[in-house]
This record gives structure tokens, C-alpha cells and sequence, in this order.
């Protein structure tokens, strides 16, 4: 990691996905302090807790998400999880299936079913995550997917409120015009992504700063 914090350039923006964009925030505050101007944050988690029950079964499972492409029973939850109700090309949601994702392990599924009970994460450093995050104060464009079974809205929303960063948000819906409400992999992929996602996330990185 020291390695690769040595790599970065002096300052750059982030954009930051899911679950683990709350770690990468918690960075800003202490390992990348000085370093980081704006950050997009997709479908990223300021409150933690189990997202639905669905989510604990396929951990309380081992997180078995590398194997979701080989049938219709996993083929069935990757889409609840994931990609529900998502406008992405056929060929590319089944190759989405079988290669985006791996097995998370027993234990790597079991730390992160704790921590989505507990509602907290100790750090390396022995701080608390949500602590950190208190800190947090970049300017940040936060995308909200109504149909994200695994960061869902209601997770992802609190993040202007825990912490202490100008926080924009930006959500969707088929009840005003967008194709559809997004989830966790049409933020990344869908077919519109690039003209309701990306082309927002650019403007806000290109802003003078205040």
C-alpha cells in the first residue's frame, strides 16, 4: 500500500463504488490526507447494515458471487443483488455474470456480514470507520440507485448527514423520465450510463473550486 500511495500523483479525484468507496473516503481523512480534490461516490454506504435479507443468505453462503453465472437459481439472485431491473445488453450482464466477480471466501463473507451487523468497522489503525468518516469533508456527487439490493439508497443517502462533506445527490427514477432506477452494476454499465451517470460525474469534476 505504501507503494502505491507513493505512485499516486500529488493530487488527484476519486471515484468510488459500493462498500468498499466507504473505506476509500475513511482514507481521505488520514492516508491520503491533502491528496484527494472531489470524489463521485456510486451507490456508496455513509450508514452500514445488513442491505436485505437476500444480501446475509448469500454471505451467511459463503459469498459465493464468482459462481452466480453457472445457473438459473444464481443467475435469479445476482439480478435481485445487482443488476435488478437493469438495462444492460444481454451478452454483457451474462459476461458481467460469469467474470465481474469472485468468490468472497467464508471469511471474507463472514467479515463483511459483521460488519454490516455491527453498523461499524474497526480500522487498522484501531479507529473506528464511522469516527473517521465524521471527518470526512470533501466535496462529494453521490449517485443513488433505487434498485440497488446491495448498497441501497437508504444506506448510501445518510452519507451527507454523518458526515461533514457538501455532499450532492443524484437519484433516479423511471416516475421522471430515466429508463430505469438504477442498480448496483447499470451505474457502471447500463446503457445509459454514460449520458445519466457519467456526463454528470465529469461537470462536477471539472468545476472551478469554490
Amino acid at each position: 500500500s505504501h507503494y502505491l500511495m507513493a505512485s499516486l500523483p500529488r493530487q488527484f479525484d476519486l471515484v468510488v463504488h459500493g462498500w468498499a468507496g466507504s473505506l476509500v473516503l475513511a482514507a481521505t481523512v488520514v492516508e491520503l490526507r491533502g491528496r484527494v480534490g472531489r470524489v463521485v461516490a456510486l451507490a456508496t454506504p455513509g450508514d452500514f447494515a445488513v442491505p436485505s435479507p437476500l444480501a446475509q443468505q448469500a454471505l451467511e453462503a459463503g459469498g459465493r458471487f464468482g459462481s452466480y453465472g453457472n445457473d438459473a437459481e444464481g443467475a435469479r439472485v445476482f439480478e435481485l443483488l445487482f443488476a435488478m431491473g437493469a438495462k444492460i445488453r444481454p451478452p454483457q450482464l451474462s459476461a458481467l455474470r460469469s467474470e465481474a466477480f469472485v468468490d468472497l471466501g467464508a471469511t471474507g463473507a463472514a467479515h463483511l456480514l459483521a460488519w454490516m451487523k455491527r453498523g461499524d468497522l474497526t480500522l487498522a489503525t484501531g479507529e473506528a470507520l464511522t469516527r473517521r468518516l465524521a471527518r470526512y469533508q470533501l466535496p462529494t456527487l453521490q449517485f443513488l440507485a433505487l434498485a440497488d439490493g446491495w448498497a441501497n439508497a437508504e444506506l448510501c443517502s445518510t452519507l451527507r448527514e454523518v458526515t461533514q462533506a457538501r455532499i450532492e445527490l443524484k437519484t433516479f427514477s423511471r416516475f421522471i423520465a430515466f429508463p430505469e432506477d438504477y442498480s448496483h452494476l447499470s451505474l457502471l454499465h447500463g446503457e445509459r450510463a454514460p449520458r445519466d451517470v457519467w456526463a454528470h460525474a465529469l461537470e462536477f469534476l471539472d468545476r472551478e473550486p469554490r
